[in-house]
């Protein structure tokens, strides 16, 4: 009966000794467990990109029916810088700077200017040529020959008056107190001689005029605007002496004065 006991308390320890030398899932089984590379999920399809928004392209004025005279969008009054530069007119005729006439039409994006003087002989035999663009109320000048000449203008309100044509035939008054040698900002630009001819810019430019003078305003015409003794184009001034001071003060652009002092 001894011996039987025995056996079973030896069957015991044997199974106890067993449970408990087995391995075990400890710390570092479960740290490691931890670390091991997840199954990755299934990719994403690819995100579809937001389109930049369209940019806003000007768009110009319809096109009117042709009348001869191109694109009627250009007709009204444009400035330059502020001052009132171009006026157009629907007949294809136009004004501009400081009274300037000028016939105008366009061939596709080519504007065609022929000033007045041009067409003395019933011809233009060298029309400025300026490739034009609209884009609200701006309009874009480039010139067709000359590199980098553009000019960029805005819709303005202010009518250019054409200049009154004026005789130089002997029969109208050249002031003599206006003969002599002016001055502008320290640097010879007039001579006025007493037969009524003389020159501006100087004797560096050297450009011949005509002058004369009626009810104090002073009449300058640069001789290439002459069509036989009629000026097309010319300048008006009102003019002032002070001592050896002289103002003009242009008939045509409000606030476009200069002053001058005698040699």
């Amino acid at each position: 009966m001894k011996k039987r006991i025995l056996v079973i308390c030896s069957l015991v320890l044997a199974s106890m000794i067993l449970v408990a030398c087995s391995p075990t899932e400890g710390p570092s089984e479960r740290q490691d467990a931890a670390l091991a590379t997840p199954t990755p999920p299934p990719p994403r399809p690819p995100a579809t990109p937001t389109p930049d928004p369209t940019p806003e392209i000007p768009t110009l004025p319809p096109e009117a029916p042709e009348d001869g005279h191109g694109e009627y969008s250009l007709v009204g009054n444009w400035d330059w810088m502020g001052i009132p530069y171009f006026t157009f007119h629907a007949d294809g005729t136009g004004v501009r700077g400081i009274g300037l006439s000028f016939n105008w039409t366009t061939e596709g994006d080519l504007l065609l200017i022929c000033g007045t003087p041009d067409e003395c002989h019933g011809n233009c035999p060298a029309p400025e040529e300026w490739f034009f663009e609209i884009f609200g109320e701006h309009l874009l000048l480039e010139s067709a020959h000359a590199i980098e000449l553009v000019f960029d203008l805005t819709a303005g309100t202010t009518t250019i008056e054409a200049a009154i044509p004026a005789v130089f035939d002997g029969s109208s008054t050249a002031s003599h107190d206006l003969v002599g040698e002016w001055n502008w900002q320290g640097t010879l630009y007039y001579v006025f001689n007493a037969d009524g001819t003389g020159i501006r810019g100087g004797y560096i430019l050297n450009l011949t005029i005509n002058r004369t003078t009626e009810d104090g305003v002073l009449i300058i015409c640069d001789t290439p605007d002459e069509c036989g003794n009629t000026c097309i184009a010319p300048e008006r001034w009102n003019y002032s002496i002070s001592g050896n001071e002289m103002v003009l003060d242009n008939t045509h652009i409000p606030g476009m004065s200069f002053t001058y002092t005698r040699r």
